[in-house]
């Protein structure tokens, strides 16, 4: 409940910020910056993803077998690892600009990644410190860190953008994204010495934890860097057939910038179902606890399929609307009317690759990505040609189709377990087709008569408790499961 709440608080406010800057950035703008902000999460997830599942888990472990000591050391040595890639990959941006030149499409684009280099060091020196607070399950104090540096980057900005107006206006969040990584980073640091953490040099772990967060590393590396290269390729191939630079980089601006934030929506609530997953199935998994596993992956699921089938008509029947609402952009609204159906795959996805990555099999995840992949690219390289930016979307959603049926299959091997998955997507999926026309019709009538934002909310919000309320009767959602969970919540809100 608390990943939860505080997820959905950050990527608001993020979301918002995404807003903030589609305003005060041209579309062309958008798309350099979108470029540099894929390349710096490249480097982000080299220091962040592999490492930290991997100290989450070995700390997880520790606790429960009450030795400390072995954290201590663990937490040093992740710390040497972490601080030397940092350097290494600052090194590599500065000795590589003939690189970058090549394949960006600008000189901003660079000097953007350059001004970048300070988040990467302070984010390479957090890496250890919020993994253990993961791995101990300190979620309250984790999650406040991330909304205080996501704050820290919508103020800095702001500031920036309105104090230094000789500075570059691109410039204005490369700065922001700097300064909030600095501050977030000690006052992380500062709560894991208040919870009792500790660095010790007795004793020098690298070897378990290079060998375990490699094959996650490559994993997130490669789903990273598969977005800039998509900024580099898609308006290549976009000017290829016609269409001139500045209109390829508006709609990569356009695809990337507005769309695809929306359809990370849902991806919010179960990356942090997915977060609190981790470290829960680890200790299940090494205990043989198969019912349990059955029971937590059973609900993941229905969870999941149950929340993105639920946004999906939303989407498609007020993709115009919002889109124009919020950005004021009717392309927008388009591309996202004919995008919605991403999020089913994607989220279904994000969810098995966590549970599989859980349970140790990073191997087998890294093989699932590898392929789906290949089909990524090969998409992103013809689609151009018959599709245009079009392409970009269903290119993601049918990779992510790709690994969520090999992860599926590889979950139900391991666990010995019948999920129903079929059943439960078919239900979904009618329920998905009636909330749309029931939304669609509500959009057209309201809007003849109220504002934008009136249609939005009222349409949204009927479409949202029609779904539910079918959910609830197909069997879907099981309304005591509801009421349960609110009482405890409630229970426990009344006794701090």
């Amino acid at each position: 409940m608390v990943i939860t709440i505080f997820s959905v608080i950050t990527r608001s406010v993020g979301f918002l910020y995404k807003i903030f800057l589609s305003r005060i950035l041209t579309t062309e703008m958008l798309g350099i910056y979108n470029i540099t902000l894929s390349l710096f999460g490249v480097f982000v997830t080299i220091l962040c993803s592999g490492i930290s599942i991997t100290i989450a888990r070995f700390v997880s472990i520790n606790y429960c077998n009450k030795d400390n000591k072995c954290n201590d050391s663990l937490m040093f040595s992740s710390l040497i690892l972490c601080i030397i890639v940092g350097l290494g990959l600052s090194a590599f941006i500065f000795l590589s600009r003939g690189l970058f030149a090549r394949i960006m499409t600008s000189l901003d684009s660079y000097l953007l990644l350059i001004s970048l280099i300070p988040a990467i060091i302070f984010c390479a020196i957090y890496t250890p410190f919020k993994s253990y607070l993961f791995g101990r399950e300190y979620y309250l104090e984790l999650n406040l860190v991330e909304l205080i540096e996501q704050i820290l980057r919508v103020l800095v900005c702001i500031g920036v953008y309105i104090l230094c107006k000789s500075i570059s206006i691109i410039y204005a969040p490369t700065i922001a994204i700097c300064v909030a990584s600095i501050i977030s980073t000690i006052i992380g640091i500062i709560i894991y010495f208040r919870k009792g953490g500790k660095l010790s040099t007795q004793k020098i772990i690298l070897k378990p934890l290079i060998k375990k967060s490699t094959p996650i590393t490559l994993v997130k590396v490669l789903s990273t860097l598969l977005m800039p290269v998509i900024a580099i390729v898609l308006p290549l191939r976009l000017t290829k057939y016609g269409m001139s630079s500045s209109m390829a980089l508006s709609l990569l601006g356009i695809a990337t910038g507005m769309v695809l934030p929306l359809l990370s929506i849902p991806g919010t609530i179960i990356g942090s179902l997915s977060t609190a997953l981790i470290p829960q199935i680890t200790t299940l998994y090494e205990c043989k606890e198969n019912e349990k596993i059955f029971k937590q992956v059973s609900s993941s699921y229905k969870f999941t399929i149950v929340l993105t089938c639920m946004c999906i008509p939303i989407f498609m029947a007020l993709g115009e609307p919002i889109c124009k609402f919020l950005f004021n952009n009717a392309d927008a609204g388009i591309l996202l009317k004919t995008a919605s159906w991403v999020m089913l795959p994607m989220g279904i996805s994000q969810l098995t690759t966590t549970i599989i990555n859980s349970m140790g099999y990073e191997k087998s995840s890294f093989r699932y990505y590898i392929a789906s992949s290949v089909f990524l690219l090969a998409s992103i390289y013809i689609l151009p040609k018959y599709m245009g930016v079009e392409s970009v979307i269903w290119a993601l959603g049918v990779s992510s189709s790709i690994v969520s049926i090999l992860n599926m299959i590889k979950i139900k091997s391991i666990t010995k377990g019948n999920y129903h998955i079929i059943t439960l997507l078919i239900s979904s999926i009618f329920l998905t087709v009636s909330v749309y026309y029931l939304v669609k019709y509500l959009s057209n009538l309201i809007g003849s008569i109220a504002p934008l934002f009136i249609n939005i909310i009222v349409s949204g919000a009927i479409g949202v408790i029609s779904y539910i309320s079918l959910a609830i009767a197909f069997g879907l959602i099981e309304y005591e499961y509801i009421t349960t969970k609110f009482s405890k919540f409630s229970k426990k809100k009344k006794q701090a």
